[in-house]
């Protein structure tokens, strides 16, 4: 860099003793210079420099003709001469090499600085003085090659300003494409946008279509068993050494029929030859055959193309089958307490489970993966139940009722029973039934927060061990120790009613509807019976058989 000179006249006492020190110069004793060596300005007289240096230097740059570049490059030496005589140079951030660069069409202008010295006509020190220097300003004979140099370095500069123009067209051509490139995109953004709502909206309607249609068959079929034009048939199939505890059907194949029990078994059923295969056997020694469960079987859940079966119960630990090859696949860890809660979302291979460790939790059984934990409960989950949406409900013995935003992490909470939920059900993605320990059935929205009608003592006094719905129908039913299941129809306008009682002894522990419009054979209910409560042994019945019951809806 070239060393400054300054005025002797602006050095004090104490430049002396600390040359580093810059020296003061408003001292009493001696007036402020003004335009000697490199003693600041004040702020109006160096704006007003900059501003003239700015001008003639975008005067200068604006010449395309080449004999007016001759004339501006000794109008440029003149001027420089004339700004080294008084000292009044703007000082800019040095560039990086010493000669100024030349852009061309394909340069990049994200370097503010450049954009800078280039747009406005900023002169930078390092154009005018060369580093070599040993003094400011020289004016030495022996430098004339220094001046030599100064001279091409200002002609090389000059003698490419004639591109500038073109560059600065290209330039704004460039940046106006940009521009008219991401307004396109943006346009086919919102295109696409608007062409992807318009699909999602017509595949709701058409769902929405569909569904009701199928709910105005469904509900023909419930008001047909109403008037007595279709009557019940039932059927019992003993199976289970215990009580059965929980059962499901294959939603693609509903004549295929999966039951748990309280002797760690699995049992899979033929419905049209009304026989059974041992899928799992469980803890009955010391040793386990197929990896089955080391505790009672509480519950579990099919995907709706049957590929995989899903289990949970007393050993704390979900086990995930290949129904095809009824191999074990994996045994997924994650809940500290007995898991009472197993169920798909329709149509994915998502599921949910709950535990009496009060948490709800999401996996995946094509990846056999753990995805989230939603917590909520404050007391123990006795039941759990998921359609097609990412939504769940969830009952438990604090009495709550609790509807899952799985997707938001949400969750909204609902009073109405006063003592322990032990089963629940979605009949559709705004409506849902509970039974429990109170003796009520409960009718619920979701917009509301109390139950929209309740059945109380439904099965006198006993309690609710179970229910059903048919999925985006009316027909719904509730199963107890009584004797009976209960068949009801709910409407809007007379709430819920209950029409029919199916004799059944002992504990109806679980419910399935499989309801097809279509041949008689397609409609039907299963159900689980035990000797005792699914969750406990706080009343043993004697004389009841352990097995799987069908309920069989077919013409008068």
């Amino acid at each position: 860099m070239p060393k400054r000179v300054r005025s002797s006249t602006s050095v004090s006492s104490s430049s002396d003793k600390n040359p580093r020190k810059r020296p003061k110069t408003t001292t009493k004793s001696k007036k402020p210079l003004k335009n000697v060596g490199m003693v600041p300005k004040s702020k109006n007289e160096a704006k007003m420099e900059k501003l003239q240096s700015n001008v003639s230097r975008m005067i200068m740059r604006n010449q395309s003709d080449v004999s007016s570049d001759e004339n501006s490059v000794e109008d440029m030496r003149s001027t420089t001469t004339t700004n080294r005589a008084s000292s009044s140079l703007i000082l800019l951030p040095k560039k990086q090499d010493s000669i100024a660069p030349q852009r061309d069409a394909e340069s990049d202008y994200s370097d503010e600085s450049d954009e800078l010295a280039h747009e406005e006509g900023a002169v930078f020190l390092s154009d005018l003085i060369d580093e070599d220097d040993d003094e400011e300003f020289p004016e030495d004979e022996n430098n004339t090659t220094d001046s030599d140099n100064d001279m091409a370095r200002r002609r090389n500069l000059d003698s490419d300003s004639e591109e500038d123009d073109n560059v600065k067209l290209s330039i704004d051509e460039r940046r106006i494409k940009t521009a008219q490139h991401f307004i396109q995109q943006m346009q086919d953004m919102n295109t696409g946008s608007d062409s992807t709502h318009d699909i999602e909206k017509e595949l709701k309607q058409q769902r929405e279509l569909l569904t009701h249609n199928k709910d105005t068959k469904l509900n023909e079929i419930t008001q047909r068993l109403m008037d007595g034009s279709l009557k019940t048939e039932q059927i019992f199939l003993k199976g289970h050494k215990n009580s059965v505890t929980c059962c499901t059907l294959v939603d693609q194949d509903p004549h295929t029929v999966y039951t748990g029990g309280k002797d760690c078994c699995i049992l899979r059923w033929d419905l049209n030859s009304q026989k059974k295969m041992l899928f799992s056997k469980g803890r009955r020694s010391t040793e386990l055959e197929g990896g089955g469960h080391e505790g009672q079987i509480l519950t579990m859940d099919v995907s709706r193309d049957g590929k995989y079966l899903i289990s949970g119960g007393m050993d704390n630990v979900i086990k995930v089958w290949d129904t095809r090859s009824g191999q074990l696949l994996n045994d997924l860890d994650g809940h500290y307490a007995k898991i009472t809660g197993l169920s798909f979302r329709k149509g994915t291979y998502e599921f949910y489970s709950g535990s009496e460790d009060r948490t709800v939790r999401v996996w995946d059984a094509e990846e056999q993966a753990f995805a989230a934990s939603l917590y909520g409960h404050t007391d123990g989950i006795c039941d759990l139940h998921a359609l097609e949406d990412e939504t769940c409900i969830s009952v438990g013995a604090d009495t709550s009722v609790r509807f899952w935003k799985v997707d938001q992490e949400t969750q909204l909470l609902y009073k109405g029973h006063n003592y322990s939920v032990d089963c629940a059900r979605m009949v559709n993605q705004g409506s849902f039934i509970t039974g429990s320990q109170d003796g009520s059935v409960c009718y619920w929205g979701r917009s509301h927060q109390k139950p929209q009608h309740r059945f109380p003592d439904a099965h006198g006094g006993k309690w609710i061990t179970s229910v059903a719905a048919v999925p985006h129908g009316d027909l719904l039913a509730s199963g107890s120790s009584d004797g009976y299941i209960r068949l009801y129809n709910y409407s809007p306008k007379k709430g819920l009613q209950m029409f029919k009682s199916l004799p059944q002894h002992g504990y109806v522990n679980c419910m399935e509807f499989a309801m097809r419009p279509g041949a008689s054979q397609n409609r039907f209910m299963v159900y689980g019976v035990g000797l005792d409560h699914r969750l406990g042994r706080w009343e043993r019945i004697n004389k009841v058989k352990n097995g799987l019951g069908i309920v069989r809806f077919v013409e008068a």
